[in-house]
């Protein structure tokens, strides 16, 4: 017999209902005296570090999910490591253009009378005396340590709800999850993601236990911190910090309510002010406050966009034809949720069928090609199975719906536009690990369904590892086209897609002649430039479908295919239209 059905009858806790005190103490010391290695949390700690260290060198040191992570790489690169602290990224053509309208480093803004690409100081913050002892690869222990730490509070809040192996929460979120692919990428969601998961443990508590002002304090700051790197985290804190007081208002425990909600209000706003008054010196301006602000003036305009968003991050494939995509991941979905709710009523022909759709439906998609993946549950399968099942248990039905509210308020709020360009629903991420851990709780361990979305997580976790050693050859093939145009003596380059050079951020400098021109406005304004400097030759990439861009005293000579990842790019060479002009290519 199962020594977890031992302890539960001998403490005479239900299957389904709240453990007692006794029961969970018994149950705790049960787990630490596991003989099971892998139970163990050092043994946890070792594994992990060798196997992000191990990936790290098989990706060459570097594994850049998008824009935003070369803009990173571009900023420790450039930044001045002299007397100012500052995040100036510099830029060849200040003097031409001033308000940074063509700046090669897409959302660069003029700070303080400096060109600053920058969306999270603390993050880069803590990155430059890393970089500068061991180069990119080195600033990967900040997202390396923000995983490691995000799968300990997975573990403790699994413990917390009286998971039979608390321990396989870590394991499934640290290397069998989008916090595995994100691990590897300097961002901030792990260190974000980290802060909120921490704060939620800290919460998650009987409400019969008294709530001290200090803890309501500290679970304030961490939503705090979680905020100063993830904006998402401000709708997240509220939602799960309003589910913590309403649970005491309804327990009638008044004194606890009040303590949670001022508590918690002063923990995050000493963070904001300490974090405002941070950005002030290095940057010269409030940004985080504006990022916040922005994302509150958001929530729900845009409706129609709004729920595409939301299906894409909660479920999107990627696929070019949008019907087809939302047929393909409905049907893993319902699979998912069918072999789910047919588990619970023992219907063991019903739940096959629900897993084969569901395991067909992701075999499609992957038989399609390696791509991003965007949605948060065909990368983490197990949400769904935690969505479900949570809702079926006495002790996870409150954590499961704030986590289902969570969601809700995201999307109403998250930042709209390109969703289908990240990988496995990052603004999700908090209330998501929290249904995966509900799914361990209710599911993982006592039937077929969790054990399938379990693989099926790993096998997909496994094809973006995979698919980021593809980005970084095309990334590295498109700058060797670049410098191989730079070695013809081009003299200006000029990209129409907004984010090419900050994918190309790890080999940005100030002096290198990048533009980016995102309409036909900036494309003229780029040719005046070029004038202005006396160009001879200029490169302008953009989309081969697109109509060629007219240059005003330039013309266009030669047509060149441009390597890029999925995306048909051509690069196209204009001369200069001056009468007996030689140019060096």
């Amino acid at each position: 017999m199962n020594p977890v059905d031992d302890l539960t009858k001998s403490s005479g806790t239900e299957a389904g209902s709240c453990p007692s005190a006794a029961s969970v103490d018994e149950f705790e010391a049960f787990v630490v005296t596991s003989p099971r290695s892998w139970e163990r949390p050092i043994v946890g700690l070792i594994v992990t570090v060798l196997a992000y260290v191990a990936l790290i060198a098989l990706l060459g040191g570097r594994a850049h999910l998008g824009g935003d992570t070369g803009s990173r790489a571009a900023v420790l690169r450039s930044v001045d490591t002299g007397e100012h602290a500052h995040f100036d990224v510099g830029y060849f053509a200040l003097d031409a253009d001033p308000d940074l309208s063509l700046h090669p480093l897409y959302y660069t803004q003029l700070l303080d009378g400096r060109a600053q690409q920058v969306s999270t100081v603390p993050m880069v913050w803590l990155a430059r005396p890393l970089y500068r002892l061991g180069g990119e690869s080195l600033t990967l222990a900040l997202p390396m340590l923000g995983a490691i730490a995000a799968a300990f509070a997975a573990s403790a809040l699994a413990r917390r709800l009286g998971a039979p192996r608390p321990m396989l929460a870590y394991w499934i979120v640290a290397l069998a999850s989008p916090v595995t692919i994100y691990a590897l990428d300097l961002w901030e969601h792990t260190l974000g993601l980290a802060a909120g998961l921490w704060a939620i443990v800290a919460l998650e508590r009987p409400v019969t236990e008294r709530l001290s002002v200090a803890r309501a304090i500290g679970v304030g700051a961490l939503f705090g911190v979680g905020t100063t790197l993830r904006t998402e985290l401000l709708v997240i804190g509220a939602v799960f910090g309003g589910a913590a007081v309403l649970r005491r208002v309804v327990d009638q425990r008044h004194g606890d309510a009040v303590r949670c909600a001022v508590g918690g209000a002063l923990g995050a706003v000493a963070v904001w002010v300490a974090n405002d008054g941070f950005e002030r010196i290095v940057l010269g301006a409030s940004l985080r406050t504006a990022r916040a602000g922005d994302a509150a003036s958001r929530a729900g305009s845009s409706l129609v966009d709004r729920v595409d968003d939301a299906w894409v991050t909660f479920a999107g494939l990627n696929y070019a034809d949008v019907g087809f995509d939302r047929a393909l991941a409905g049907s893993f979905v319902l699979g998912l949720v069918v072999a789910t709710v047919a588990a619970s009523r023992h219907q063991r022909f019903v739940v096959g069928a629900g897993v084969v759709v569901a395991s067909g439906a992701i075999a499609w998609r992957l038989a399609g090609g390696l791509s991003f993946l965007p949605g948060l549950v065909v990368v983490l399968p197990l949400v769904v199975v935690g969505l479900v099942a949570g809702l079926g248990e006495r002790r996870t039905r409150a954590l499961t719906l704030t986590s289902a509210v969570a969601f809700v308020a995201i999307w109403l709020t998250a930042y709209s536009g390109m969703p289908g360009a990240q990988w496995g629903g990052r603004y999700l991420f908090v209330p998501g690990v929290v249904l995966v851990v509900v799914a361990t709780v209710t599911a993982v361990g006592r039937g077929f369904v969790g054990k399938v979305a379990m693989v099926l997580g790993a096998v997909v976790t496994l094809c973006g590892l995979l698919y980021l050693r593809v980005r970084i050859d095309e990334v590295s093939r498109a700058h060797d086209a670049v410098s191989d145009y730079e070695a013809l003596e081009v003299d200006l380059m000029v990209s129409r897609l907004p984010f090419l050079w900050r994918d190309l951020g790890s080999q940005y400098s100030p002096d290198r002649a990048w533009l980016t021109a995102v309409d036909d406005e900036g494309v003229a304004e780029a040719a005046r430039l070029a004038n202005d400097r006396s160009d001879d030759v200029v490169v302008v990439i953009r989309e081969a479908e697109e109509p060629e861009d007219v240059l005003p005293g330039f013309e266009a000579i030669v047509e060149d295919p441009f390597p890029w990842i999925g995306r048909n790019l051509v690069a196209v060479l204009y001369l200069a239209d001056k009468a007996g002009a030689e140019p060096g290519v």
